[in-house]
């Protein structure tokens, strides 16, 4: 069952199913209207690639949505099928989250949404996610379900890994890809087209500001420099936010306060879309 939205109501729609698997995504209208078709900023949690809750990248990133939602933008927040719960590979990860975008660029007159004017932010995973669905063509994918075209004009990830490391010293560098050797059987020679960095110094991206934290152990800041800096070779805007002695999630890591606060990462990046 795939559920036929309303007309640009909050509402909880099925957008996809893979045998008996309903995966869903949470859609939120504008808080004023402002566009005759609205911006839609596009929300994708993070896990490990290994659980995906709509819900709670919508609670992490509140302040950014409700001052867009406030601007007359549009949001939604996805969930995905996950190597954990489901047994799936990186490949059909990325697919679910093309076919979530194109199905709400398919509903795009009843949602009263621009599919043309979409925006993504995530965390962790999920910015990885969110950099590929801004960056990768609109088709990209093998095992489809939808093929509405869309176009991502920005992306604001936080924490986001940008390369899946082909290399030993690429893991190193890029720190978070220990351990997910397993989401990549039988589609290795793949890796650069699932890693972000590869489509940024190949000139394919979109205006970027991405956040992170100097002390996080799990996803190393120079993801976020490096992606930039790749995009900047090519004309394109790419800014970084630093949070130093910020953690993961930005928190403070062996220290009372960090420079750049999650509200405050928030913020910034509300400005920045509102100006693209």
């Amino acid at each position: 069952m795939v559920t036929i939205p309303k007309d640009n109501a909050e509402q909880r729609l099925i957008y996809k199913t893979v045998g008996e698997r309903e995966i869903e995504l949470l859609f939120y209208p504008p808080h004023k209207a402002v566009y005759e078709r609205a911006p839609l900023l596009i929300l994708i949690p993070g896990g490990g690639w290994s659980m995906s809750v709509a819900e709670s990248m919508y609670g992490m990133a509140r302040p950014l949505a409700e001052t867009l939602r406030e601007n007359g933008f549009a949001a939604a927040a996805l969930s995905y099928r996950n190597h954990r719960d489901d047994g799936v590979m990186m490949p059909a990860i990325a697919d679910d989250v093309f076919d979530a975008a194109s199905y709400l660029a398919q509903y795009a007159a009843t949602l009263g949404i621009d599919p043309h004017r979409l925006f993504t932010c995530g965390h962790s995973a999920g910015g990885h996610l969110s950099l590929m669905l801004a960056y990768a063509p609109c088709d990209f994918g093998a095992q489809r379900v939808y093929n509405a075209p869309f176009t991502v004009c920005g992306s604001v990830p936080i924490s986001p890994p940008v390369s899946m490391g082909a290399t030993p010293q690429e893991l190193e560098r890029y720190r978070f890809s220990r351990g997910l050797g397993h989401l990549f059987v039988g589609c290795e020679g793949e890796l650069a087209h699932y890693s972000p960095l590869w489509w940024a110094q190949n000139g394919h991206g979109v205006p970027t500001m991405t956040a992170a934290g100097d002390r996080d152990s799990l996803v190393s800041a120079v993801n976020s420099e490096d992606l930039c800096e790749a995009l900047q070779v090519h004309g394109i805007r790419g800014e970084v936010l630093i949070s130093h002695g910020g953690g993961h999630c930005l928190e403070p890591i062996e220290c009372e306060a960090v420079s750049l606060s999650l509200a405050e990462v928030l913020a910034q990046m509300a400005d920045f879309v509102l100006t693209l």
